[in-house]
């Protein structure tokens, strides 16, 4: 069997057997000028082509976030005005049953003299009824029936 010369075998003191990737020495070699020169013109050639090639894509991208970026701001405003206002009545209508809810506390619960003035007063309607009947005759002037 011959030796793999990509890899490195190594042993450790329990006996274990691993393999490691062959570390390459790289020599550093001097280039010339001109070899830098073609080196760095071939390397802006490549930019350059690549960036003519992806060219119509960038124009495309660059007009959609063009045409995108202001309908985002109108979007994001207008949904900002609609929430205020949806949040507006509904703190409005949360203050009116707040409202009613501390009314009929106070009127009903704190106050038993109202509450005996209201059925007192339904008694009133109901003596008023009685004599415009007795007057009337039991008849009623203005029937819609």
């Amino acid at each position: 069997m011959r030796k793999d010369t990509k890899m490195d075998a190594h042993v450790t003191r329990s006996g274990y057997r691993y393999y490691t990737p062959t570390q390459k020495k790289s020599e550093v070699t001097k280039l010339e000028e001109e070899k830098k020169w073609k080196k760095g013109l071939r390397w802006l050639g490549k930019a350059i082509w690549l960036g003519i090639k992806n060219l119509p894509s960038l124009i495309v991208k660059a007009a959609v976030l063009m045409v995108a970026t202001p309908l985002m701001f109108l979007l994001f405003i207008f949904n900002l005005i609609k929430s205020l206002i949806a949040t507006a009545i509904g703190w409005f209508v949360f203050k009116v049953v707040v409202a009613f809810l501390v009314l009929c506390y106070w009127a009903f619960l704190t106050k038993k003299e109202l509450l005996q003035q209201v059925l007192n007063f339904g008694l009133k309607i109901g003596q008023c009824q009685k004599v415009f009947q007795s007057i009337t005759g039991g008849k009623r002037p203005l029937s819609l029936s």
